[in-house]
């Protein structure tokens, strides 16, 4: 059985870990569709296309999406 690769911070390298998901309009095809929220140990906040796990990180404009 494969598991799924943990995805690393671009800013300092650290474990990231699976937050929330947020639903979102994708501006290329205009589809309703989940961004997956990954936070580090150093407060990074980055997302995804649900969809697209191999798609890069990008900043996450909500860092609060992490928040307790």
């Amino acid at each position: 059985m494969a598991t799924a690769r943990v995805p690393v911070c671009p800013d300092c390298d650290g474990t990231l870990k699976a937050g929330v998901m947020a639903l979102c309009q994708r501006e290329d095809d205009g589809k309703l569709t989940c961004r997956m929220v990954w936070g580090c140990a150093n407060q990074h906040v980055w997302w995804h296309w649900a969809d697209r796990p191999e798609g890069p990180l990008e900043p996450c404009p909500y860092p609060d999406l992490l928040d307790d």
